[in-house]
């Protein structure tokens, strides 16, 4: 409202008191009173649209009273909620733009979610915006005022969302291999159908499909466990017709052999 946007509210509301009407809202981020007055009436949809009553202010002061009234709120205990956009991610930190008003604000990867986090890169993108936590503040010597974000206690655990079925040992789920951590027996994986949450892949129970970052993997749910936030799958084809075929002979091919050491055994 503040920037001039046009809020639309049921005619039954405003009716009485129109055109002449001039309350104070509170904004949804900072508890800021907004002055609006009628716009226009449309009586025949039976609506009313308010616009914005306040003066055009410039960005630089928008954004020292929204830094004011974010330090004035953490200085009562209140965490207040912001709206901001993600400018980069380095070493397990966001870097976020509150508001698009070019306030600082980092989220620490630990802060992100309730359930486990690799990296921020695979769930978070620059550009993207997200509702944050205001946690605290800090002002260094001639730089301006930065805030520090917490996004879990916005969000609930993202495994008590999971179907069963996708833990259910069995379930072929696609799974994108995002990570191969050198010298180690699995790699981690995302899937579209299960967001937010890393899956173990294995490499030893198969010897298939040579695993790759960045490629998508038709894969068995092999162990899962949502109170210990495990899912553990074994890949078995790629998902691309071209090489799923090649894949499955490859898996074919493997067990005929292992079956035959174990007779000659």
């Amino acid at each position: 409202i503040e920037n001039g946007i046009t809020v639309l509210l049921p005619y039954g509301e405003l009716e009485k008191s129109a055109p002449g009407y001039s309350p104070e809202f509170s904004s949804y981020y900072l508890n800021m009173p907004v002055d609006v007055v009628i716009d226009r009436i449309d009586e025949e949809n039976h609506q009313i649209y308010l616009k914005s009553g306040r003066e055009e202010i410039d960005a630089e002061t928008r954004r020292k009273i929204v830094v004011s009234e974010l330090v004035k709120e953490l200085s009562k205990g209140d965490r207040p909620t912001v709206m901001g956009r993600i400018i980069s991610i380095r070493d397990k930190v966001a870097y976020v733009n509150i508001l698009n008003l070019n306030i600082l604000g980092v989220v620490r990867i630990t802060n992100w979610q309730k359930a486990y986090v690799r990296r921020l890169e695979d769930i978070a993108h620059p550009g993207e915006w997200f509702e944050f936590q205001v946690v605290g503040s800090k002002k260094k010597k001639g730089r301006p005022t930065s805030f520090n974000l917490n996004r879990a206690n916005l969000t609930k655990d993202p495994w008590e969302d999971v179907r069963e079925e996708y833990l259910t040992e069995g379930t072929v789920l696609s799974v994108q291999c995002v990570e191969r951590p050198s010298e180690k027996s699995y790699w981690w994986g995302l899937c579209e159908s299960i967001p937010d949450i890393y899956i173990m892949g294995d490499y030893n129970n198969h010897g298939v499909v040579t695993v790759m970052e960045g490629v998508n993997y038709h894969c068995k749910v092999i162990k899962a466990d949502r109170g210990k936030h495990i899912l553990k799958v074994v890949p078995f084809s790629v998902v691309n017709n071209q090489f799923a075929t090649q894949g499955l002979i490859d898996y074919l091919k493997g067990k005929k052999k292992k079956e035959g050491d174990e007779s000659n055994g």
